[in-house]
């Protein structure tokens, strides 16, 4: 019989039994043993009392459990299950493991240290939780990497058999929470349409804004081009620059993700506009002395590259150039005029390089 295999091969400690593991592992020598298996013995032993009406079996459980706690790690946060006898690492799937192993061997011996000491190590699970979630996935221990899909699975299952032998809220909540991280395709939202860019100096990229429900593997398609990006949950900018060549136009944007469980899921978002600038700016300006006020109209720009050309008309003064650098379509500046008597004539260079030319009369300067 099983059980009776699992009583012969466990070692004698006064009035516990312990199983011990016979190779090395992780640094560990052999004999070592794990906190977690004598949990799961004692369950499993007192599971076969009872289907078995067997007293020998039942007083094995009680010493495989009287074994549990010299495995306990003191955490500030409270007592935590060793998974493997030789270190201290924090293991999440050991804690869960053990909580369900002593609350049926609590339950079918109706032994109350073994129900408080479930109780304790509940508390400290919860309390640590959020150190081992991810918010798209779990740590396999604490402070740990990502845990692998193959132990993703096994905490999720363990959480499952939480919430449905404690109905505990939180365990019935993380255990939902867990469940869509590994089965639930992701979730994307877009907030806001991007602008329509102008890909000739003024808005050359589009930036594409995204939120995403889970960390996934991103590929963003849009005119023939894919870009991909690995991006945790929450929101993010994607940013996509128009293929050399691309005709004006409205093009589909077409996003598809990837989690880090391997579900997919593809989405349509707001088109991208791309618009060329192909006139001059718009420019009305006015002149007052040496003040100059301007209001343009060019959608493809929010910026112009203003100059005032000065010519004397008794060619006794050689021309010159007032450069203003760059301004925005709408403003006011005094100009630096030399002493002299000029025509003035305003270029307006949009960030297509198209210039328009208007004449801003007679400026009088007096030396």
């Amino acid at each position: 019989m099983l059980a009776e295999a699992l009583v012969a091969r466990a070692i004698p400690h006064g009035g516990r039994l312990i199983w011990e593991y016979q190779f090395r592992f992780a640094g560990g020598r052999p004999p070592w043993a794990s906190g977690m298996a004598q949990a799961v013995a004692a369950q499993a032993l007192a599971r076969a009392s009872a289907l078995l009406e067997d007293t020998t079996l039942a007083a094995a459980a009680a010493r495989a459990f009287a074994s549990v706690t010299p495995f306990l790690l003191t955490l500030p946060s409270g007592p935590w299950i060793r998974l493997y006898g030789f270190n201290g690492q924090i293991v999440l799937n050991a804690q869960l493991q053990t909580i369900l192993s002593l609350l049926e061997y609590a339950q079918r011996f109706e032994d109350p240290d073994a129900s408080a000491l479930a109780q304790q190590l509940s508390a400290t699970a919860q309390s640590l939780f959020p150190r081992f979630d991810t918010g798209d996935w779990s740590r396999y221990q604490l402070g740990g990497a990502y845990a692998t899909r193959e132990y993703e699975t096994f905490v999720t299952d363990l959480l499952a058999k939480l919430a449905r032998q404690t109905q505990d809220p939180f365990w019935v909540a993380t255990s939902q929470r867990f469940h869509a991280y590994l089965y639930s395709p992701p979730k994307v939202t877009q907030p806001a349409p991007p602008p329509t860019i102008w890909p000739d100096g003024y808005l050359n990229t589009a930036p594409v804004q995204i939120t995403l429900s889970q960390r996934a593997s991103v590929s963003l398609a849009v005119a023939g081009k894919v870009s991909t990006y690995r991006l945790g949950a929450g929101p993010h900018t994607l940013t996509w620059t128009p293929p050399v060549g691309l005709a004006a136009g409205t093009y589909p944007v077409k996003l598809s993700a990837v989690t880090y469980a391997g579900n997919r899921a593809t989405f349509t978002l707001a088109p991208i506009v791309v618009q060329f600038d192909t006139l001059p700016p718009a420019i009305t300006p006015t002149l007052a002395g040496t003040t100059l006020t301007w209001q343009a109209d060019d959608p493809g720009t929010r910026w112009l590259a203003l100059a005032v050309d000065l010519t004397d008309p008794t060619a006794v003064n050689p021309p010159q150039t007032l450069d203003l650098g760059q301004q925005p379509t709408n403003g006011t500046t005094i100009l630096a005029v030399p002493p002299g008597t000029w025509q003035a004539t305003l270029r307006a260079t949009n960030s297509a390089g198209l210039t328009s030319t208007v004449p801003l009369g007679t400026i009088v300067q007096a030396g």
